[in-house]
């Protein structure tokens, strides 16, 4: 990103996307698929969806507990006035849509990935830590959010605006810090209508890598809900699958487009799908044959020891 801003070429998402893919491995496996094409996922185009992601990222702890989600990338950019936008509304939303109608049916967590470029380059907001440095090179968490998630659910409303995006959004480098402090406050003490099960997860330590990234983007949400007055819904969903951690799961949504705890913990699950194991296996990802996708990566617990 750097180099691309001091060059004057510039970067776009594609480039920055396959930099780090062709960084990561062996340490991350990286299955890319045959070049997206529009159409998407079979089962969805008869109403009319697209692909709406780039990559299905799947964390697989060493107990076989795995997070899956579904990745779109978007980038900021800056108008002549240094005015920033991160382009949710792509396509009059037709993206932000097929990225939600393509999770629901890999029944995984839609989320952004937000390439910010260099610390100077989105100057002069910060990224919310006290005292920041003048110099922002020398920010920590400004060099880590040049790649940041933001769950889709919270890109509606206020959290279209780019500088509320970035501010909430988790530096990918700390997305699988089981010790990350996820919760403010005040989203600490907003325990209402939570299963004991729901309650436990969300104010303990997270067990491992793939509940660290399901509670980082969850508490990201729950944040976002404890700003608003109308209490939480105590409706529960029905189970699901035997293999998803949560038999039931609020469908409090507030005023965000869908229950959120539903929409991202239903990625958190006992075991990796079959396609993933394949992967870990040295195989080919059966059984995402009918799902147009750029690829699959797998981050395996292991690869942080």
């Amino acid at each position: 990103m750097v180099k691309g801003e001091t060059s004057g070429l510039g970067w776009d998402e594609e480039t920055i996307t396959n930099t780090m893919l062709v960084e990561v491995p062996p340490l991350v496996k990286v299955v890319p698929f045959t070049r997206p094409q529009e159409g998407g996922d079979k089962r969805l185009k008869e109403h009319g969806a697209g692909m709406g992601a780039d990559w299905l990222w799947w964390w697989v702890g060493d107990d076989g507990a795995s997070f899956g989600m579904l990745v779109q990338a978007k980038r900021l950019k800056k108008d002549k006035n240094e005015e920033w936008l991160i382009d949710f509304g792509y396509k009059s939303g037709k993206q932000w849509q097929d990225l939600h109608a393509t999770a629901d049916v890999l029944q995984v967590a839609p989320s952004y990935a937000l390439y910010l470029g260099s610390p100077n380059y989105r100057k002069p907001v910060g990224c919310g830590v006290k005292n920041h440095p003048s110099d922002y090179e020398q920010c920590d968490r400004c060099i880590r959010k040049s790649v940041s998630f933001y769950p889709s659910v919270l890109a509606d409303g206020i959290g279209t605006d780019p500088k509320v995006a970035y501010e909430q959004s988790i530096p990918m480098e700390s997305l699988a810090d089981p010790q990350a402090d996820t919760e403010t406050p005040r989203a600490q003490k907003w325990t209402y209508g939570l299963t004991p099960e729901l309650k436990e997860f969300m104010t303990s330590e997270a067990a491992g890598v793939p509940q660290a990234v399901a509670k980082q983007l969850v508490s990201k949400a729950r944040e976002r809900r404890s700003l608003q007055f109308d209490l939480m819904e105590e409706n529960l969903t029905d189970q699901i699958s035997e293999d998803f951690v949560f038999e039931s799961l609020p469908l409090d949504r507030g005023h965000l487009s869908a229950p959120y705890f539903l929409q991202i913990l239903r990625g958190l699950r006992r075991t990796p799908p079959g396609y993933v194991l394949n992967v870990l296996n040295g195989d080919s990802p059966v059984g995402l044959d009918t799902t147009k996708l750029a690829g699959l990566v797998v981050v395996s617990a292991g690869s942080f020891n």
